[in-house]
């Protein structure tokens, strides 16, 4: 399940996590009158920029095609190539296809795009980083054996977190593109869910990444100021490195959104055998 905004309108929609041939996905858009269906099928996963909708698909490579809601079809005869590794990326019926995920840079901060995906037959997900409109998308990667990833974008900056198995447990770590300080390990162990976001301000340029992740049962969250990679822990309730409701509970499968000028977080909770109990927080 996904949301997105382009301009004015609110996409929602939901989207197998492995796609294999003919899955269904079911797209709605609100620009403020209700819900409506989008009618034309997404060919892959969605992804915006902020102004326009795209899907990111698999046809004997990988393409981005553009959506256009005035005739409410999707131009995959004219979609761009992000890849056309069809050894990659190729559509095999029956068996597990790429599951692309991406992020779009806002036009208005810069005209970096950096957009990824797992391939085909393995869990190992590569990205492409486009420096102008129409340029070729330039590879990086691979990234092997991971379990999840997230791909976003802080101006001329792409990054993209991941998680691996271990030998006691989850590894998480990041790729910074286009800094210095170029990622490394956040959690060698114990990390189990985890979910990432920018927060930007256009007008001043200025953009925070923010990641969360559950580590050894605890919902712990840092920020990155400017995006440079460099993180700062965002302390919770009694300045304790926690956000779970009881620190002496087990807490997984957090997720960031940003709301208005705050950042809000959700997770999961469970204390002993009771019941899982959802939980949020509002962070400045």
């Amino acid at each position: 399940m996904r949301g997105l905004r382009v301009g004015s309108t609110a996409y929602a929609t939901l989207q197998a996590r492995d796609f294999t041939a003919g899955a269904p996905q079911v797209t709605y858009a609100r620009s403020g009158g209700g819900w409506a269906p989008v009618t034309a099928t997404p060919p892959g996963a969605l992804v915006s920029d902020g102004s326009k909708l795209y899907s990111l698909y698999v046809e004997s490579g990988l393409k981005l095609a553009t959506y256009d809601p005035l005739t409410d079809t999707w131009g995959t005869g004219t979609a761009a190539v992000v890849s056309a590794d069809g050894s990659l990326f190729h559509a095999d019926a029956g068996v597990s296809n790429p599951a692309p995920v991406g992020a779009m840079s806002i036009p208005l901060l810069a005209s970096y795009t950096y957009l990824s995906s797992k391939v085909t037959n393995s869990n190992d997900v590569r990205v492409y980083q486009q420096t102008s409109a129409g340029a070729a998308f330039i590879p990086y990667g691979p990234w092997t054996n991971t379990l999840d990833h997230r791909m976003l974008t802080a101006g001329l900056n792409g990054y993209i977190f991941y998680s691996q198995p271990a030998a006691l447990g989850r590894f998480l770590g990041f790729t910074l593109f286009g800094n210095a300080n170029n990622g490394g390990t956040l959690f060698a162990t114990g990390a189990s869910g985890f979910d990432a976001m920018v927060r930007g301000n256009a007008a001043t340029y200025n953009t925070h990444v923010w990641y969360t992740a559950a580590v050894n049962g605890q919902v712990l969250v840092r920020m990155s100021v400017s995006g440079t990679g460099t993180w700062t822990s965002v302390l919770g309730p009694g300045g304790v490195d926690s956000m779970n409701n009881n620190p002496t509970c087990t807490a997984d499968s957090p997720e960031l959104a940003q709301l208005w000028d705050k950042v809000g977080l959700a997770w999961a909770e469970q204390c002993g055998g009771g019941p899982w109990r959802i939980y949020f927080r509002l962070l400045n």
